[in-house]
């Protein structure tokens, strides 16, 4: 690159990229993983090449150091000076932007006219409080733009908010007589007292619930992905809706509301959308004929948040006394269960009478022989997606149980892509024979073909996606493409996720038990009486060869043939 420098890298099309992740802890309080800056060249010796790698390092240092302060709960302080220093750069930026238009050709100098009576009277006529609701978001920015954290409900924050009212005022005077054709230039932005008088001071209150929730989720006895995410993603909204608030600032009052503005948040929003505020998605919403969130979701929201708070008591952060008040939320009545009972034999047979299964088929992305073979587990296993996608060879083994040849769901493997196995609960593991209809279509040869060219994971071509790091979307993406390009999905139905409800539905019609339906699909048999947790349940698994689908089978589908050697 000519010039050392950390953190850049090279895109495919040659130009370079400022790429420097943050630290775990400082994520949540930055809004990203890391931070990403083009720097517009492709070599480092290029004219200002330097200067937009220093200035994308000064924007990471600038948003680590607010995300640390945010951590820690700490401000920086506000005298009087540092006032005067954030209200000449104020007014400077306002007159560049001032600059900007009238080069542009959109100046109006009859709103500047208007804004000068506007900001007179709301000087002398309004209070503090209105006075820093009017520009606590500027405020907060040209800190940020320092690096600086500001205490918003501190009399000193008052105070700037109230001077740069009054450096508004100022600048206006000047926009109104440059539109008289005075050339009154712009003042460069001040060098004043950048450094704080002292260390940020802590937080005169309590580090609100969110960042309290979020640091409860990184520890090492935490809650596993899927519910990390769920719980994330309901913090959010609260947040959005309700603001940053501290446990003792949360009333059962305000989560009724939070509660109601869910009611009225549209269930599919565009990107733009989920990163506005709750209550302007929902007003902006209002008339329009469009979903809203299902009775399910809002109540997933409330129990993941009201799970927080529980965890945050168990762990001291909250005083025991205060009660939930996440908790026993009328959200309105729950509508009847959605009995689904997976794809009928009709969809089966258009599914596997696709060329993949029909004539060996491999199109391009299919993720090799999992085209073929994890739709064919997933039927025959009812299986969850992730389950089948992270299975290992070894997990297959011969003799086990008394009934030859047969399949184990565990957590206990390490995958090569994915690392340590993972299961829905403790109790999802179990142990069945591998069905006939799949040891029909060669599934053991397969086996060996895997030995044979040193796999380990049964499924090697399947890689990790999103932040939970799951193997099945790298295929489902493809699978559900494919079905709907050969218009072999119905509308409403989720290609993998489906079979799962496709072979309890064939369970029952072949009156195989209720017990070894619960134990063959992994559920959790708590409830129910005392013997369900007594003795060994693996002899369950038999009953697995019980299994048909009726008015299908898998008979025309063609054996599986080892693919031919790419040379």
């Amino acid at each position: 690159m000519g010039v050392a420098v950390e953190y850049v890298r090279r895109l495919k099309s040659g130009r370079l990229e400022y790429r420097r992740a943050f630290p775990a802890e400082l994520r949540p309080f930055v809004g990203s993983r890391e931070l990403i800056r083009s720097l517009k060249t492709k070599s480092m010796t290029a004219p200002r090449a330097l200067e937009s790698y220093h200035a994308a390092n000064a924007d990471y240092e600038r948003s680590a150091t607010l995300a640390r302060k945010a951590l820690d709960g700490a401000y920086d302080d506000l005298d009087a000076p540092r006032i005067a220093w954030l209200a000449q750069d104020y007014t400077s930026s306002f007159l560049a932007e001032d600059d900007a238009r009238r080069v542009l050709g959109t100046a109006d100098p009859d709103s500047h006219q208007a804004a000068d009576d506007g900001l007179r009277e709301t000087l002398i006529g309004r209070s503090p409080e209105f006075i820093r609701g009017m520009l606590q978001k500027d405020a907060e920015e040209l800190a940020a733009k320092h690096g600086l954290r500001l205490d918003t409900e501190s009399v000193p924050f008052l105070a700037l908010c109230r001077e740069l009212l009054q450096a508004m005022i100022r600048a206006n005077e000047i926009r109104i007589a440059r539109d008289e054709g005075e050339p009154v230039p712009t003042p460069a932005p001040p060098s004043g007292p950048k450094a704080p008088p002292g260390p940020p001071r802590k937080a005169p209150t309590q580090a609100t619930f969110v960042t309290l929730a979020l640091l409860e989720l990184k520890r090492p006895t935490g809650v596993g992905a899927s519910t990390k995410q769920a719980s994330q993603t309901a913090l959010n909204l609260f947040k959005s809706a309700m603001g940053d608030l501290s446990p003792q600032e949360i009333s059962r009052a305000k989560v009724t509301e939070f509660a109601d503005l869910l009611a009225c948040l549209p269930a599919k929003r565009s990107v733009a959308e989920k990163h506005r505020q709750v209550r302007e998605v929902v007003k902006s919403s209002e008339g329009h004929d469009a979903p809203r969130l299902s009775w399910k979701t809002r109540a997933t929201h409330l129990g993941s948040l009201s799970a927080l708070w529980n965890k945050l008591i168990s762990s001291g952060q909250i005083d025991p006394g205060k009660i939930n008040p996440f908790a026993r939320h009328n959200i309105g009545k729950a509508p009847a269960p959605i009995v689904n009972p997976g794809f009928s034999a009709e969809e089966l047979r258009r599914i596997f009478a696709l060329p993949v299964f029909a004539t060996g088929e491999r199109p391009s992305g299919c993720r090799g022989e999992a085209a073929y073979w994890v739709p064919l587990v997933l039927l025959t296993t009812g299986a969850r997606p992730e389950e089948i996608a992270q299975l290992l060879v070894g997990d297959l083994k011969e003799g086990g149980e008394g009934f030859g040849w047969t399949l184990t769901i565990t957590d206990a493997g390490v995958h090569p892509h994915k690392g340590k196995q993972r299961l829905k609960t403790p109790g999802a593991g179990r142990t069945f024979p591998v069905p006939q209809s799949l040891l029909d279509l060669g599934f053991l040869r397969y086996v060996g073909w895997l030995k044979a060219h040193g796999e380990t994971a049964l499924f090697p071509t399947l890689r990790t996606r999103g932040a939970r790091g799951l193997l099945f979307p790298s295929f489902g993406e493809w699978w559900s493409r494919y079905l709907k390009t050969h218009a072999a999905n119905p509308e409403g139905r989720r290609a993998g996720r489906e079979f799962r409800h496709t072979w309890p539905t064939a369970a029952r019609e072949c009156e195989v038990s209720r017990e070894a339906q619960e134990y063959i699909m992994g559920h959790y048999m708590g409830g129910g009486t005392s013997n369900a947790s007594y003795g060994d349940r693996r002899s369950l698994g038999g009953e697995i060869h019980k299994v048909a689908f009726k008015g299908f089978s898998l008979a025309n589908v063609a054996p599986w043939d080892e693919p031919e050697r790419q040379d």
